[in-house]
């Protein structure tokens, strides 16, 4: 499983696929494992009500890579998420 961290009010609005700003502007959409989500959302959505999109890797249609960032290894997906891939979205507090 990969993970997502998302504001709630943006999911809400997702309706076919989730193609966040960050597709554009870098290439791709950020993932965490499962032990990195805790420091990504202290680093970047500390205090914000989030929801945690829990994927399966095995039904993405966009091609996933781990690529190094901070001195770990961060999945990337380069394309859309195919909404068929997320297994739950849930209220996420650290």
């Amino acid at each position: 499983m990969i993970y997502h961290l998302v504001q709630k009010e943006i999911w809400k609005n997702v309706s076919t696929e989730y193609s966040p700003t960050s597709l554009k502007d870098e290439g791709f959409i950020h993932f965490s494992t499962h032990e990195q989500v805790k420091g990504t959302y202290q680093r970047f959505y500390a205090d914000q009500e989030m929801l945690l999109l829990e994927i399966d890797e095995k039904k993405l249609k966009a091609e996933l890579k781990f690529e190094e960032a901070d001195g770990m290894l961060f999945p990337h997906l380069y394309g859309s998420l195919n909404l068929d891939a997320v297994l739950s979205a849930k209220p996420y507090q650290a």
